[in-house]
């Protein structure tokens, strides 16, 4: 995947604050709303800290005045980029979001550039490290300092989390390397959706057992709440406690929707497929019907279409 950089500078009237809050608040959904037309893949804005540290550096380098933040728009490849930008959608849209950009950024001094991440995986880093630049760093999105608005994307390394199962050990996400893992996120124990959610899993529980398929289960809910969950319907899988959304609002699993025609906050029902090798497979990011949903996610693995 390649994504744009951008490097941003503040008009001189707006204060930082200011500048942060109009992009967090009204830039942001403008670029959600055309993340199809252009074929944005993932959306992160990185808002500078307002604290004497970074006037430090600054001046221990020699360097320029601070940017005011950094947003990155991923895509598949440049190509694709370049193809979603030639449409006449693509133009449109394009030129939407640089009108709504001038509003708010200097333009002549936010330079942008095409990139390629590339990690140094001989670099050590221990494992909680890990977890910061993974699910955790991504949460920061809640506090409004970073928005990871496509955290999980297909194709890529999942992110890794660690969290309590029903008994209160630690389990990680990378403890199932080697193995196909199946995450799916519910709002609830025992309320009726999540309830034939789960029991759908527990269904397929045998052929998913020989596929070497690990079913995690994912929502608020306590470690006393999950026993009784799963003592009561006879759930053969792990169920793990969430309890401040940090994971959920990294894999893009709690957030905005819409319930009985209003917009709210709460958990997004949905799953992510993660390959032996770490790799998202397949994210079904809005489950529409609980019910059916673990038959489509088996037809997915088995190798069918879902």
């Amino acid at each position: 995947m390649v994504k744009l950089v951008f490097c941003l500078t503040r008009l001189p009237h707006l204060t930082r604050e200011e500048f942060q809050r109009y992009w967090r608040e009204r830039h942001g959904p403008l670029v959600r709303e055309s993340a199809k037309a252009l074929g944005i893949r993932r959306y992160v804005q990185v808002h500078t800290l307002d604290t004497p540290v970074n006037e430090a550096l600054r001046r221990g380098r020699g360097g320029p005045e601070v940017y005011d933040g950094v947003a990155e728009l991923w895509f598949d490849s440049l190509d694709a980029l370049t193809a979603a930008g030639a449409t006449p959608e693509g133009r449109a849209t394009g030129r939407r979001l640089v009108e709504d950009e001038r509003t708010f950024i200097d333009l002549a001094r936010s330079p942008v550039m095409i990139a390629e991440e590339r990690a140094d995986d001989h670099l050590p880093v221990d494992s909680s490290a890990r977890t910061l630049s993974g699910a955790s760093a991504l949460a920061r999105c809640a506090d409004g300092r970073e928005e990871a608005c496509m955290a999980i994307v297909e194709g890529k390394k999942a992110p890794d989390f660690t969290l309590a199962d029903a008994a209160g050990k630690k389990v990680s996400l990378n403890d199932f390397k080697g193995k196909d893992v199946v995450v799916y996120f519910y709002p609830k124990d025992d309320t009726p959706g999540c309830t034939k959610e789960a029991c759908g899993f527990r269904d397929l529980n045998k052929e998913l057992q020989k596929a070497g398929v690990v079913v995690l289960g994912v929502s608020a809910d306590s470690g006393e709440s999950h026993t009784k969950f799963a003592q009561k319907y006879r759930l053969p899988f792990t169920l793990l406690s969430d309890p401040d959304r940090k994971v959920m609002t990294a894999w893009g699993a709690y957030g905005d929707k819409m319930m009985y025609g209003k917009k709210t906050k709460g958990v997004i029902r949905s799953t992510v497929w993660i390959g032996p090798d770490g790799v998202v497979r397949k994210h079904w990011k809005k489950v529409a019907d609980a019910a059916k949903h673990p038959e489509q996610v088996w037809t997915a693995v088995r190798g069918g279409d879902a």
